[in-house]
């Protein structure tokens, strides 16, 4: 029993001396050398790090977006894509024009002549005059993949355009279909035309109006609605028509039916000696162009040019641009009206 008190005590007095040893350290194990600081400026967020890293991204996003739209996109949208795209050269550049509720007026030369428009529009008379001689290229076919690409807007333009040069110039509406050229000019409707020379064989100098526009412009209707447009133009008298038609005209332009839904243009192409074919940008779509030529082609036709219409327009402050640069223009008069005259 002593062995064992004198261990409890010592074991006591172990204790009792590791006590002593650390009690200086338990009450204070460390000490403050400096106090904190607050910063001046906040060490996050960066904000020009951020501007950077998110303004990046977001150019970057907004590229790729750009990217995917534009490869996704089947229309024809530049110039330059259009020429690749068919291998046909663009002999003019026509402007965006705001829909109208009447197509009076339209004509760009007897609007205001020295808008960019009718400068487009002496472009495309200039291109086709040049491809050959008047007696080479006498007869015009204007002519469109698919309806809505602005081609009656084209024929009437560019016919009143050789009659203000002071060519003698026949415009007819071989639309039968959906003939929008009463509109522009102001004469009925169902005024006979085309389509009764063809049928009825009614006289040439019965259905030729001359337009008030110009004293060298003359318009034939496309006349009386026909059950079967197509076979009415392939049939005999098409040909000696055009033909007849040469001998007192310096100038045809023809406006004709789009391409892809129905066949009333083929006839009509290869009668003629050049076709213009009309895209509008943004609209037309890649494969519908590519198939209008091949159709030409396949019938032997190939056309002459292509008119890029409805191309943007950008405002400048010069007035004075190339010719991809439109400002806009002044309101529109309304120039309807005939007389039947003797051709």
């Amino acid at each position: 029993e002593l062995e064992a008190e004198k261990q409890v005590y010592d074991n006591l007095i172990l204790e009792l001396k590791e006590g002593n040893v650390t009690k200086g350290f338990a009450g204070r194990q460390f000490e403050v050398v400096q106090p904190p600081t607050l910063a001046s400026i906040p060490v996050s967020p960066v904000r020009s790090k951020m501007l950077i890293q998110f303004a990046g991204g977001g150019a970057a996003l907004g590229i790729g977006l750009i990217m995917l739209l534009g490869f996704l996109d089947p229309t024809v949208r530049t110039v330059s894509e259009l020429e690749q795209q068919i291998g046909v050269p663009v002999v003019s550049a026509m402007p965006a024009f705001k829909r109208r509720d009447s197509r009076a007026g339209i004509l760009e030369l007897a609007n205001n002549s020295q808008s960019k428009a009718s400068e487009a529009v002496r472009t495309l008379r200039t291109g086709l005059t040049f491809l050959g001689t008047a007696e080479e290229r006498c007869t015009f076919l204007v002519a469109s993949s698919v309806p809505g690409e602005g081609k009656s807007w084209v024929a009437s333009n560019l016919a009143h355009s050789f009659a203000v040069q002071g060519e003698r110039t026949l415009l007819i509406d071989a639309d039968m279909r959906r003939p929008v050229q009463w509109e522009t000019f102001g004469y009925p409707k169902d005024a006979k035309g085309l389509a009764d020379q063809l049928s009825l064989g009614a006289p040439v100098k019965d259905i030729l109006l001359r337009s008030e526009a110009s004293e060298n412009l003359f318009l034939m209707p496309a006349g009386s609605w026909s059950a079967n447009p197509a076979e009415l133009l392939a049939g005999k008298g098409l040909r000696p028509l055009i033909e007849k038609l040469s001998e007192y005209f310096d100038r045809i332009v023809i406006d004709s039916a789009p391409l892809i839904p129905v066949s009333d243009s083929i006839p009509l192409a290869k009668v003629v000696q050049s076709v213009v074919l009309v895209a509008r940008m943004g609209k037309t779509h890649r494969g519908a162009i590519k198939r209008a030529v091949r159709i030409l082609s396949d019938n032997g036709c190939h056309p002459v040019g292509v008119v890029a219409n409805g191309l943007p327009r950008t405002r400048t402050t010069g007035g004075h641009g190339y010719y991809y640069d439109y400002s806009s223009s002044g309101g529109y008069s309304n120039y309807s009206g005939y007389s039947r005259k003797e051709a």
